[in-house]
C-alpha cells in the first residue's frame, strides 16, 4: 500500500462524517445542552473573574501583588480546565468512532 493513498480526502466522505455527527447532535438533547453549556459557563466563570481581580489590582499596594498573584493562578486554573475540556471532547469522539467501528 503507497502513503498517497492516505492523504487527503474526498470531499463526500468528509461529507459523510459531518452529516453523521450533525445527525447524532439533532437526535441528543443531552449532547445540544452539553454543547452550550460549557461555553456559557466558561464565560461566566471568566467574567467574574476577569472582574474581581480588575477591582483588586485597581487597589494597588500589597493588595494589589495579591490579587495579581491570585490572578495568575486562578488564570492558569482556567487554562487547564479549557485544556481539560477539549482533551476529553476528542477523546470522547473518537471513542466513540471506534465503538461504532467507524
Amino acid at each position: 500500500m503507497s502513503a498517497s493513498r492516505f492523504t487527503g480526502g474526498s470531499p463526500r466522505r468528509i461529507w459523510g462524517l459531518v452529516y453523521r455527527h450533525l445527525c447524532l447532535y439533532r437526535g441528543s438533547w443531552p449532547r445540544l445542552l452539553e454543547l452550550a453549556y460549557w461555553p456559557t459557563l466558561s464565560l461566566f466563570i471568566w467574567g467574574a473573574t476577569a472582574n474581581f481581580m480588575s477591582n483588586g489590582i485597581a487597589g494597588g499596594g500589597t493588595t494589589g501583588a495579591i490579587a495579581m498573584a491570585g490572578s495568575m493562578v486562578i488564570g492558569g486554573a482556567l487554562l487547564w480546565e479549557v485544556a481539560l475540556r477539549s482533551q476529553i471532547g476528542v477523546a470522547r469522539v473518537v471513542m466513540e468512532e471506534i465503538w461504532s467501528r467507524n
